[in-house]
């Protein structure tokens, strides 16, 4: 075997691999023994099949397989012994041709791009914008507002409002307003008065007390068979065959009433003692806020510092051999070569910003751990909790769900990637200057709608 290198210039190689009969011809005979012992004919014993027939039936595909691993090895034993920065991975060469049938020798070539050299030079002498997004008192107002409707329970009253909860029983009727024989009958039905569609039929409800009954056409009520179905608790086919009045006796009413921001909220909210006044509980959700918003500063300073970065630096890249990389390894049947020339700027600016980041991950030595890793999925699941109001989520359980969580591999792959993302964030917020503006989320937001 021999391997040889062609510099096509700063960013392109093209590597020659001879393979001869040599280096393949004792590999092969070895699997074509393992394959006869498994091959079964007709006339044979099980693993008495000759050489000769499985030969026949299985040499091409095994020298196939044969010298492809030949090749792969050796193609990455030569990149890492003359120390290639490669970019993407080597292509096979459009100028290959291989005969299987017929070739005892063979002349792979394969195209290799290469990461140019160039010039990182961060420092404080590096200026841009970090937007810091402060809370204001809406915000706050919401996420009490929040907690208390998380903690709120359904109440009794006596009158129907725009957003009462109606506990009844349904009965079919028929076409002379009698109760139908064999017809649908609900005990415990649960509707909300404001999802009722037609305002004739809501009209008709307004004034009803408990344990009044109101005749009405449920298609005209709720157009929706879904909503039949659910409401009923029939199914989809029943649903779509009903056009007929029902009696609803109504045997309850009720409002959802948020939780009274008191003590008993606090311990609900948190652990028992742990907030004790208003204030307090401002002071939590002024915290939690200001980290929840640190993020959004940050998405919004990578998207700033990955803009400036691939802009600024010059990195030349080998356009044409990354043109055919990304064809080659797209994931969507439906990319085509003028899709990839059309939005080719964009894939140069991942390109770029994959490059500046692993030069900035090998400098500085940065490396992501398992327990990394687990403590981010943790801190993943807890801000889900968070979203939905609560605030506190025992650790053992915590725990649990992010060891499920990256059981996923692709999952934890993409764990690894964000936190060694933040980690290069990270050191450039510290090495080049920050000018510090304050905003506020509206602000943000348009400034993120921009981008």
């Amino acid at each position: 075997m021999n391997i040889t290198k062609n510099i096509i210039d700063n960013l392109n190689i093209e590597i020659k691999i001879n393979i001869v009969k040599d280096d393949y011809t004792s590999l092969v005979d070895k699997k074509i023994k393992e394959v006869s012992r498994k091959t079964n004919m007709p006339g044979f014993r099980p693993g008495k099949v000759p050489i000769g027939y499985v030969k026949k039936m299985h040499g091409k595909q095994v020298l196939i397989e044969e010298v492809s691993g030949i090749l792969s090895e050796s193609l990455n034993k030569y990149i890492i012994d003359e120390k290639l920065d490669v970019l993407g991975q080597p292509l096979p060469s459009e100028k290959t041709s291989i005969n299987w049938d017929k070739d005892e020798e063979f002349e792979f070539l394969y195209d290799i791009g290469i990461i140019p050299e160039f010039e990182l030079n961060l420092s404080k002498r590096n200026k841009i914008d970090y937007f810091k997004i402060k809370p204001d008192d809406e915000m706050i107002n919401e996420k009490i507002n929040n907690i208390a409707l998380q903690h709120g329970k359904n109440v009794d009253v006596d009158k129907i409002g725009e957003k009462s909860m109606l506990r009844g029983e349904f009965v079919q009727l028929d076409e002379k307003g009698n109760t139908l024989e064999n017809g649908i009958v609900t005990e415990d039905a649960n509707m909300l008065f404001d999802v009722i569609k037609d305002e004739d039929i809501k009209k008709n409800f307004k004034n009803k007390k408990v344990n009044d009954t109101i005749v009405f056409n449920i298609k005209k009520a709720f157009p929706s068979n879904a909503e039949i179905t659910s409401l009923l608790k029939i199914d989809n086919k029943q649903a779509e065959n009903i056009d007929s009045d029902f009696q609803f006796k109504l045997t309850g009413i009720s409002n959802f009433v948020p939780a009274e921001i008191n003590q008993d909220l606090f311990d609900k909210a948190y652990e028992k003692g742990e907030v004790k006044s208003l204030d307090e509980l401002k002071g939590k959700i002024i915290t939690l806020l200001e980290n929840e918003l640190e993020h959004n500063s940050n998405y919004k300073f990578h998207i700033d510092i990955r803009e400036e970065l691939t802009k600024k630096i010059k990195i030349d890249l080998p356009d044409e051999f990354l043109k055919r990389f990304i064809f080659s390894t797209k994931t969507d049947e439906k990319l085509t070569k003028e899709k990839i020339e059309e939005d080719y700027n964009l894939y140069q600016e991942q390109f770029k910003w994959e490059i500046i980041k692993n030069r900035i991950i090998k400098d500085n030595d940065i490396k992501a751990s398992e327990d990394e890793v687990f403590n981010y999925a943790k801190g993943i699941i807890q801000y889900q909790f968070m979203q939905y109001g609560m605030q506190y989520v025992p650790e053992e359980y915590l725990e649990e769900q992010a060891k499920k969580m990256l059981e996923n591999k692709d999952e934890k792959f993409r764990i690894f990637e964000k936190v060694y993302e933040d980690k290069i964030v990270k050191y450039i917020r510290e090495t080049i200057m920050l000018n510090v503006k304050e905003i506020s989320l509206d602000e943000y937001k348009k400034l993120i709608e921009k981008k």
